[in-house]
């Protein structure tokens, strides 16, 4: 039993037992007790090794045993065993120092070593010593063989010196094997060899398995599997090694099924001692469980699995991979949970492409589980990069689901500190919780990424990267890794904000180009959101020295928002913390624009008085957004006749979803006065909001007070040398209209023609306006006609040069929403819903809060054909109906009127 403990190189077993037997008093034997000898030397621990051999030594002197060279070639087989070579080279080298004349037991182990370690010299040296006894060492042939080819042994061993026998036969019959291909076919190689059978001497066992190895090599597969099944019928045994490779010729020979008898032979035949000299061959492998797995064998292949995964070898190399493939492409699901199961408890690894199957196998299942077990799998056995993205985004969502924080945190923590590329990965996560919960388990998701990386600030920018590439998070994303990096007083360098300013200043041109975005688009869009993600950084940004068109942006995106409360000094002093070298008139200008669109006139004043201060000219946009300023401010409170206070039973003005008033598009993005159609949706808006019932003489006055301070600032641009251009001319005839100076408004347009600028979007509503406010139907409609259309304009040409230029405007909504208002103020319900019907017909859609307050209106007068008139168009070309319209069908419907 010890002997056997030692083969299967399990020392702690060994020494155990010969415990008990000093125990109960047996008398060990000298067998024993080299055995043991061996076993200690198989311990790499050198003092436990140490002790151990004292042990035996100990124990061998006290039953009278000699320390001869038997029990030193057990210690050295030990050594070389455990391949602590240093030791067995130290031992060896004195041993034959000391033992003079060839022994039997040392040089059979010093010569195995050297020929496993390919030790030439040391052959040669022993090979001599030993001639005289080859007949008592069958082994020697192994070490013959190995040095064949070596010159120097060639003539030392000459085989025909001696006399034939069973060993000089294989001898040379391993001659023969080296020589195939090159002196002598393969089939006279087999020819010899049955002659060598027929005088009664056999191969051994290496000899026949390097015989067939070489004719399946030089000859065929046929050849070989013919030549084994000859010689083994003639009563040649096989060895272990030999049945592995008859398995794979059978394998990739006709007669498949006869490896299934080899494999059996192989388990049958295989003992504990085998296992440290047998190699499996991973790609044979495969293919027998795939045969097996073709053969309709799934059980068979399960237990072919099952056996090779109890044998001590490298379990990556065992076919697992292909069974599971097997078993998911064949939808054989409980097969496939098993085995899924059974490669995660013992960290087998397989390949990535079973992998994604896995992935999407468990994708079905709606464990949260057994998906959180497989990915921390793949965790352990480093395949992180080949997990699919969606793989992240289904745990993600089932964590969520199941309130796994545990899991959450852990994929967290593999993401933000992962060496390849994740990007695609957070943006896909990103996205789908975005979708499926709100902003703070985002930002907790975020801050959480920022808080476990040990690289903060790659870690942030992956994250803004991939929040780049999506609409739904792109503020609380970079909002919150610029705030989490601040907490953790990362590094923060130009870069960082110019991709997080780039995210909120496109979200927000994106806002102001949208027609009415809150009811419609996801609450991440807000407008709060991004005006408080600029608040928050834009001093950071401008010390830094931003891109000065970003810091603009971001200027005029808090500038003009009525969410926020910001005086004149905080203005001046994000602007004054702008390096010299970035500092420009824009950033001023983008600050008076957002105060100029609020009105704030004093706060324009000061601003500007900065600007001078440092030496920044004056020019024309600046005059232009001055101007602007006194249009904009706001006039005496007047109920408006669109949106009556007393609408639905007493309901106040109605107000966004996220809390803004109905004239929201004043809360716009940034933009130049110049050329600006966003211009056109501000004034636009103001004109369906502040229809007047009848001017009151206090807003008479102060439009008039506003149209001569836009006349004394007209002056300036002669005064200082500037030209203005159509946006000044814009602004001006804007002002005329509110002033109801009619005349001096259509001079205006003259004077745009004059000057050269032909009309734009702006211009062209804005004359429709002007004749509307006269009553001049007639006119108005004729400007529409010649909007976008040459043949209608050139025609009007002949009568009227204003109409130059408006061939080349593009026909939009906004030029047929004063009609629908002139009218649905005239009473004339019917003609209103009939110009909504020209503009749908033409496949122009209005602003969601157009239709609005177009609803609330009809609702009010109790216009009940035209209300559903309106309804059915909006219907019928798929107007979006936001949540603000559903409440006034949802009203009306429910006969809440007040009349």
């Amino acid at each position: 039993m010890i002997k056997e403990y030692t083969l299967m190189r399990n020392p702690d077993a060994a020494f155990a037992l010969f415990d008990d037997v000093c125990k109960v008093g047996f008398a060990p034997t000298y067998t024993m007790l080299c055995a043991l000898g061996t076993s200690a030397a198989l311990y790499k621990d050198a003092s436990k090794s140490s002790e151990c051999l004292q042990k035996v030594i100990t124990c061998l002197n006290n039953w009278s045993f000699t320390v001869e060279c038997r029990f030193f070639a057990s210690v050295l087989t030990g050594y070389d065993q455990s391949q602590q070579y240093t030791l067995f080279d130290a031992l060896a080298g004195k041993l034959l120092d000391r033992f003079q004349h060839s022994n039997e037991y040392l040089n059979q182990v010093i010569m195995a070593s050297a020929a496993k370690r390919g030790d030439d010299e040391l052959m040669c040296k022993l090979a001599p010593m030993e001639l005289q006894n080859i007949r008592k060492y069958p082994r020697f042939e192994k070490f013959a063989q190995h040095l064949w080819q070596s010159k120097e042994l060639q003539s030392v061993l000459d085989i025909s010196r001696f006399p034939e026998n069973n060993l000089t036969a294989n001898m040379k019959l391993s001659q023969d094997i080296d020589n195939v291909e090159m002196s002598l076919a393969p089939e006279t190689l087999v020819c010899r060899t049955l002659d060598m059978i027929e005088k009664g001497y056999t191969p051994s066992f290496r000899l026949f398995a390097r015989l067939i190895r070489r004719l399946s090599v030089c000859g065929s597969n046929d050849l070989a599997i013919e030549t084994f099944e000859k010689l083994s019928a003639a009563g040649v045994p096989s060895s272990i090694e030999l049945l592995l490779l008859l398995h794979t010729l059978y394998l990739h020979s006709s007669d498949g099924e006869r490896a299934i008898a080899i494999f059996e032979a192989i388990r049958a035949r295989l003992t504990p001692s085998d296992f440290g000299d047998i190699t499996l061959h991973a790609p044979t492998m495969r293919k027998y469980v795939l045969f097996l797995l073709d053969r309709g064998e799934v059980s068979a292949a399960y237990d072919v699995v099952a056996f090779l995964h109890t044998l001590p070898c490298d379990h990556k190399e065992l076919p697992y991979s292909t069974l599971i493939e097997y078993c998911i492409s064949h939808r054989m699901l409980e097969n496939s949970y098993d085995m899924i199961a059974h490669v995660v408890q013992h960290d087998i690894s397989i390949e990535p492409r079973v992998i994604n199957l896995c992935f999407h196998l468990l994708e079905k299942n709606e464990s949260a589980t057994d998906y959180a077990n497989f990915l921390r799998y793949v965790s352990r056995i480093d395949m992180m990069d080949f997990v699919p993205d969606s793989a992240f985004e289904t745990f993600f969502l089932r964590s969520m689901q199941g309130r796994k924080i545990s899991d959450i945190e852990w994929a967290v923590d593999v993401l933000a500190n992962a060496p390849y590329e994740v990007i695609g990965i957070w943006r896909v996560i990103l996205k789908r919780l975005s979708k499926s919960t709100d902003d703070r388990t985002v930002i907790a998701i975020v801050r959480m990424a920022i808080d476990f990386a040990t690289n903060k600030e790659r870690t942030g920018m992956d994250l803004l990267a991939a929040a780049a590439g999506m609409s739904e998070t792109l503020v609380v994303v970079a909002d919150s890794v610029l705030v989490a990096l601040r907490e953790h007083d990362a590094h923060r360098d130009r870069y960082f904000y110019t991709a997080a300013f780039s995210i909120f200043a496109r979200l927000w041109s994106r806002y102001y180009a949208k027609d009415s975005p809150f009811p419609t688009v996801n609450p991440h869009m807000s407008s709060e959101c991004l005006v408080s993600a600029f608040r928050r950084h834009i001093h950071d940004a401008a010390k830094i020295g931003i891109d000065g068109s970003l810091l603009s942006i971001a200027l005029r995106a808090v500038a003009s928002s009525s969410l926020l409360s910001i005086g004149s000094a905080e203005y001046i002093d994000i602007l004054e913390s702008v390096p010299d070298t970035e500092l420009s008139v824009n950033p001023y200008e983008a600050v008076c624009a957002g105060l100029a669109q609020r009105g704030h006139i004093r706060e324009v004043e000061t601003v500007l008085d900065n600007m001078l201060m440092r030496g920044l000219a004056l020019n024309a946009n600046m005059l232009n957004i001055i101007m602007s300023c006194f249009i904009h401010a706001p006039p005496p409170p007047q109920s408006p006749k669109l949106v009556k206070d007393d609408y639905r039973s007493g309901h106040a003005e109605p107000k966004t979803a996220e809390g803004i008033e109905t004239d929201t598009m004043d809360d716009g993005g940034y933009m130049h006065i110049d050329e600006s159609d966003d211009l056109l949706l501000t004034v636009l808006d103001h004109e369906m909001n502040q229809t007047e019932i009848g001017d009151s003489s206090g807003r008479s006055e102060f439009y008039e007070n506003a149209l001569s301070k836009v006349v004394s600032f007209w002056k300036q641009f002669e005064f200082r040398g500037l030209s203005p251009d159509r946006s000044s001319y814009s602004v001006l005839l804007y002002a005329y209209i509110k002033a109801q100076k009619f005349t001096e408004a259509e001079i205006i347009i003259n004077d745009i023609v004059e000057m050269g600028l032909e009309h734009n979007n702006y211009t062209a509503t804005q004359w429709i306006v002007l004749r509307l406010k006269q009553d001049d139907v007639k006119g108005a409609l004729s400007v529409l006609d010649a909007i976008g259309n040459k043949e209608r304009c050139d025609e009007l040409l002949q009568t009227d040069k204003r109409y130059i230029g408006l061939q080349h405007v593009q026909r939009n909504a906004f030029h047929f929403l004063p009609f629908v208002t002139h009218h649905l103020d005239n009473g004339k319900h019917a003609v209103a819903v009939e110009m909504l019907l020209a503009m749908h017909t033409l496949h122009l859609k209005a602003t969601a809060k157009a239709y609005h307050d177009i609803l609330v209106y009809l609702a009010n007068e109790d216009s009940r054909q035209a209300f559903l008139d309106v309804v059915q168009q909006m219907v019928k070309f798929d107007i979006l109906i936001n949540s603000q319209i559903a409440d006034v069908l949802r009203d009306y419907s429910a006969g809440k009127n007040t009349k």
